[in-house]
């Protein structure tokens, strides 16, 4: 039986953390067309334990469980490389970009004179993956607010947030 934990939608250009607990799986899903979102995880016990893109990415290929555009682990930095998030289920399989960087004022202003691509998203209202959490995770989550680029094809829109679990006896 699948019992929410939680189930909310960040508003355009917002971000919010949540605790996932271990087992339960975390739903990101489009409430529109073309949004992409922006995440941070850590060890919610240890904070100092974090998701790293580029070790998830190294570990994934080496593997035979991903590749550049997706992949079916999420590892936390060196040099612990533990398993922080299974993917179990993703619609789209292009779940991740390391190649833009993460948002900031700096990098919003320099993207704006047309000398860095960026592609609109191929995600479609609907559209969602599904992390379990193999440890008790803090995820921190934005709807990216970028609105100047093809980011998320010209006007930030809501992100939604489900947690579940189909264990009866999780918190």
């Amino acid at each position: 039986m699948t019992r929410v934990l939680e189930d909310f939608v960040i508003p355009a250009g917002r971000g919010r953390a949540i605790l996932v607990p271990r087992g339960a799986v975390l739903r990101i899903h489009l409430v529109e067309d073309r949004q992409v979102g922006d995440c941070c995880f850590f060890n919610a016990n240890d904070r100092k334990e974090v998701f790293h893109v580029g070790q998830s990415w190294a570990l994934n290929v080496l593997l035979g469980t991903g590749n550049a555009r997706s992949f079916k682990h999420f590892y936390s930095k060196p040099p612990r490389e533990n398993v922080m998030l299974t993917v179990l289920e993703d619609t789209v399989r292009n779940h991740w970009g390391n190649m833009g960087g993460r948002c900031s004022r700096r990098l919003y202003t320099l993207r704006a004179d047309g000398s860095f691509a960026i592609l609109a998203p191929t995600a479609r209202k609907g559209d969602y993956i599904d992390l379990r959490a193999e440890m008790d995770v803090l995820a921190a989550v934005s709807a990216c607010p970028a609105d100047r680029n093809a980011t998320n094809d010209g006007r930030a829109k809501p992100l939604g947030i489900t947690v579940y679990s189909e264990n009866k006896s999780m918190i």
